[in-house]
């Protein structure tokens, strides 16, 4: 994980010029900030009265990986889609499951908060491919 953040993002969208030390610097500090998050969701959820199981801790693994499929997929046969698409519709698609993992997930209905979340980046992907300003 904080190989690609330093890299995909830091070394590309921030500081293109950055020297390999300076990479192998932000790198390091990226570890610690995700071991650090980790460790404090490890204790958040620890801390709950209603635990979650390895099951349902599954079902949420499943729901957050079912938004990557978008970008791959459509991202191999879609040439109209644009490059910021796949990143808006996965943070748009992760928030809705967020969302309704706080407030509900419709177990009623009998679907899985990733298929809702999977709409919504879909749903957005679109938008910005399609509906978006045109590049000059």
């Amino acid at each position: 994980v904080s190989s690609m953040l330093t890299k995909d993002i830091y070394h590309r969208q921030i500081n293109p010029n950055a020297s390999d030390s300076r990479l192998t610097t932000i790198g390091k500090m990226t570890s610690w900030v995700v071991v650090a998050i980790m460790a404090g969701l490890a204790i958040y959820l620890n801390s709950l009265e209603n635990k979650p199981t390895l099951v349902k801790l599954m079902d949420m693994k499943f729901d957050m990986l079912m938004q990557l499929a978008p970008g791959f997929i459509l991202g191999a046969y879609w040439r109209g889609m644009k490059s910021d698409a796949p990143f808006w519709g996965l943070v748009c698609g992760l928030v809705t499951i967020f969302a309704l993992y706080r407030f509900g997930t419709l177990v009623n209905w009998g679907v899985h908060a990733g298929i809702f979340g999977l709409a919504v980046n879909l749903l957005v992907v679109w938008a910005i491919s399609v509906l978006g300003p045109r590049k000059a």
